[in-house]
């Protein structure tokens, strides 16, 4: 289906790259595997198409064939000739309610056919110059359509051996000849007409409008590749034209399937949404979901319903299709809970202004329903209405911020619909968004840059990180309307008219404590607020997924846990968004250990009514949905990405312009002390993708810049007791200090080296308070300090065990004489190491180090 670009977004795809040449840079700092690029989604890049995974034909396929796989079904059928008004009105709802592909067919010997509607017409009162695609190599062109029309008849029915060029005429504009006959011909039936009765889009204004009336012009083997229809719209495609026995083989699937179809689709290593593969039949027919089959001839028209996966593939000489959407109202609510909320993960272009078509329908069944006397149409009217309040007040719930009065505002021409589009994801902005004239070049980007709340509040934002939020209009505006359509909804139900439905008030509503511009307005004050400070460290969760560095607004702190973890990591193991965590974190910080506890456990329990509500395209879960997507969608499309930056959850993405080879994540942004990381330099053959995982391993700034080591429990020198075996304690030099490091069940000592003279940082639990160093006040301790711990292993036995008699753990203390740099003697017996006593190691059962290395410790200490 067509779609029609923003008004300042003008995109094009890239020329072909060699699936060989794309390689994946992950950097030279990566430590954590979380933030590798299994941790979410897919596991694989995306490319876009390429010649070597487009190829496909249709010779000698026929459907007999084609349907005799198992899970594949014949689309049912219609004839055009009935003229029984009510019975294809029945076939259509149950098309629409059901969501099953069908198809009208012999619309050609219908009495008001046409004889306009073939390519001579076209060369000689048609547009004069159309856009091709050589399906070889997948490029754009614009050619004049009598030379497209020769080459295609000049053209073999099938792709040949060593062929280089086969073109598609596609999204070529519709003449208004052909529109003006579909729209008063009385063919087809009124209820599918483009902005018809039931086509919601022609509520928006004029210079608003989208535009989805297309032609398509083929011969065999050019095809579609599989893809849904923009926003949960219904489709139509009516076959006008052939020539040579020309045909098109069609594969769809029922709406219902839509997330199984796209799970199906990341098994072969593809996003559904990006429209970048062709299904072979193979491929189709190893799917775990029915494949409805059909081969469109001459009269046919195809119904698509709402989130059908569908591919076209044509057949022998040249074929002519029309191609329209209509957007229904249960589309639009479809598309507000599921269809947005994932276009945002991958970045697929709205183009259908859903949330703009939501309010200006909410407007106009208010006006209906103030000027319908029909008893009968008042019925249905305010069961709509009462419905359309209900899902507008949760679209409003996520555009609002308390603080919405003291905003910028940009409405611009008219108060209805903004034309702008978030840079990142492609969404229609409605009413809020963030936004940045600092570090984009005005003359390329007039606006700003413009970034979604949903893009933001997930770290997708301009590269200097310092976006402000912004309304569109007067929020106020938006309350009236609601508040317009609770009352008339209440003076009807005083008539006796519809059942009455409760709505939440406006003070809950707007309590300013839900939804994802809060979220994104609370986010941008962390960034501001702790713009400067050292990054924080993300405790680690084994040896696997060590501690790592990250934004400091990006990491909370559990003190039940002693443990902090950046958002990416809550996402991973507590089952919580960002929109979530910033939430909570904000009203409830005290509550956050009960708070992530009881997200993990509701999130598996939730998965099977939030998967129930995908397939009914009813209100999710949001909580479920926000974390779901994320983990599912990994792999993005930006559309702007030459100034932005990748977010939390984002691990890879495919350019738009083959000269784009990095983008820099949040992480990059908002690290410390740091620059932008240049693009690499792509050698001839290979191209480096930057992952947003790159920033997230790099080593604490805190730490020595040398390689971690592993740390042991006895990577400190085990010394004997003093008073038991009379031998002088060790003594350390003052830029040495000892630590305590709590992480998780163990309680580890060790020995760091101090850089900074009396400031030592901690690894673990920021409320441990190190041992003070050198400049530590005389008198301030009576000289013995009791420090003392017994480690306790993961799977050891019981911390009541108690150790070998005579042998104890002791802090190395220093001399109380601070003049004192010397080590007193250790003495020349051997040491007792867990390595040279077996019921020591057997009762901590933890990891030793050898006595020779301890030894060795000791001598450098010496010297």
């Amino acid at each position: 289906m067509s779609i029609e670009q923003p008004r300042r977004r003008t995109q094009t795809l890239p020329a072909a790259i060699d699936n060989d040449s794309v390689e994946l840079d992950r950097g030279n700092s990566a430590t954590c595997s979380d933030c590798q690029n299994d941790r979410l989604g897919m596991g694989s890049f995306l490319n876009p198409i390429s010649s070597s995974n487009i190829k496909i034909t249709s010779r000698g396929w026929s459907l007999s064939d084609v349907e005799s796989y198992p899970n594949f079904i014949r689309v049912p059928r219609v004839s055009a000739l009935n003229f029984d008004e009510e019975a294809t009105q029945t076939r259509i709802e149950q098309y629409e309610k059901n969501g099953i592909p069908c198809i009208i067919e012999g619309y050609h010997k219908h009495p008001k056919w046409t004889d306009i509607l073939t390519p001579e017409w076209l060369r000689e009162h048609g547009p004069k110059d159309i856009s091709v695609r050589n399906i070889h190599n997948y490029t754009d062109s614009q050619m004049p359509m009598e030379e497209f029309i020769t080459k295609c008849r000049d053209a073999s029915p099938f792709i040949e051996p060593n062929e280089t060029e086969r073109l598609y005429g596609k999204d070529v504009v519709c003449p208004p000849e052909w529109e003006q006959w579909i729209a008063d011909s009385e063919v087809i039936p009124s209820r599918l007409l483009p902005g018809g009765e039931n086509d919601l889009l022609k509520v928006l204004p004029e210079n608003a409008t989208v535009e989805t009336l297309m032609c398509y012009l083929g011969i065999g083997d050019t095809f579609t590749p599989s893809h849904k229809d923009l926003c949960a719209s219904s489709g139509h495609n009516l076959l006008v034209y052939t020539e040579s026995d020309g045909s098109s083989f069609w594969f769809m699937t029922k709406s219902d399937d839509a997330r199984i179809v796209t799970e199906y689709f990341h098994t072969l290593n593809q996003e559904l949404d990006h429209e970048t593969h062709v299904t072979t039949l193979n491929e189709w027919k190893r799917a775990p979901f029915k494949i409805y089959v059909a081969e469109q001839k001459l009269g046919d028209l195809v119904l698509v319903p709402p989130r059908s996966c569908h591919q076209v593939v044509n057949y022998g000489g040249i074929t002519v299709k029309v191609s329209w959407s209509r957007m229904t109202f249960d589309g639009l609510v479809t598309a507000l809970y599921h269809e947005l909320p994932l276009y945002r993960r991958v970045c697929r272009l709205e183009t259908y202004r859903v949330k703009s078509t939501f309010y200006l329908t909410l407007r106009k069944y208010i006006r209906d329903l103030n000027t319908c006397t029909d008893l009968d149409k008042r019925a249905p009217l305010v069961e709509r209405l009462s419905f359309a309040c209900q899902v507008f007040d949760d679209v409003l719930l996520q555009e609002y911020d308390p603080g919405h009065a003291t905003m910028h505002f940009v409405s611009k021409r008219h108060d209805d619909v903004c034309d702008l589009s978030c840079d990142f994801c492609g969404a229609d902005i409605f009413q809020s968004y963030f936004g940045c004239l600092d570090c984009v070049p005005a003359e390329a980007w007039e606006d700003g840059c413009v970034i979604c709340p949903g893009c933001y509040i997930e770290g997708r934002s301009c590269r200097c990180g310092k976006m402000e939020p912004v309304q569109f209009r007067d929020f106020s505006a938006l309350k009236k309307v609601r508040i317009s359509a609770q009352e008339t909804l209440q003076r009807i139900w005083k008539t006796g008219i519809g059942q009455p439905v409760s709505f939440e008030s406006e003070e809950s509503l707007f309590d300013g404590t839900r939804g994802t511009f809060r979220a994104g307005c609370l986010s941008a004050r962390y960034r501001k607020t702790q713009d400067g400070r050292r990054n924080r460290v993300c405790s680690g969760m084994s040896e696997r997924n060590p501690s790592h560095d990250a934004p400091s607004y990006g990491v909370i702190q559990c003190k039940d846990c002693h443990r902090t973890k950046c958002l990416p990591h809550h996402l991973i193991h507590n089952k919580l968004h960002a929109i979530n965590v910033t939430l909570q974190r904000e009203y409830h910080p005290k509550n956050h250990h009960q708070f992530h506890k009881d997200a993990r456990n509701k999130y598996d329990p939730g998965l099977e009514s939030f998967s129930k509500s995908e397939e009914l395209g009813s209100r999710p879960d949001s909580d479920i949905q926000w974390v779901n997507l994320a983990l599912s969608f990994g792999t993005c499309k930006p559309f702007r990405p030459e100034h932005l930056c990748l977010g939390w959850y984002d691990k890879d993405f495919v350019p738009l312009q083959v000269s784009i080879t990095s983008m820099p994540s949040i992480r990059d942004v908002l690290k410390e002390q740091s620059p932008l990381p240049s693009a690499p330099t792509a050698g001839p053959s290979t191209r480096r993708i930057r992952s947003s995982s790159e920033a997230f391993p790099e080593v604490s700034s805190r730490r020595p810049a040398k390689k971690r080591r592993r740390r042991m429990l006895l990577d400190c020198v085990l010394v004997l007791n003093s008073a038991s075996f009379g031998y002088p304690l060790l003594r350390l030099p003052k830029d040495y200090a000892y630590q305590i490091s709590e992480t998780g069940t163990e309680e580890d000592t060790h020995l760091l080296e101090n850089t900074q003279a009396g400031s030592h940082r901690g690894l673990g639990d920021q409320s441990e308070q190190p041992i003070p160093g050198p400049s530590r006040p005389r008198g301030a301790s009576n000289g013995k300090r009791s420090a003392v711990k017994k480690p306790v292993a993961k799977d050891g036995p019981s911390t009541s065990s108690p150790l070998p008699s005579g042998l104890k753990f002791h802090k190395i203390k220093r001399n109380g004489d601070a003049s004192s740099q010397q080590l007193s003697m250790v003495p020349q017996s051997s040491m007792t190491t867990s390595n040279s006593n077996p019921t020591l190691r057997s009762d901590l059962g933890i990891n030793t180090r050898p006595r020779e290395d301890l030894e060795n410790m000791v001598r450098d200490l010496l010297q």
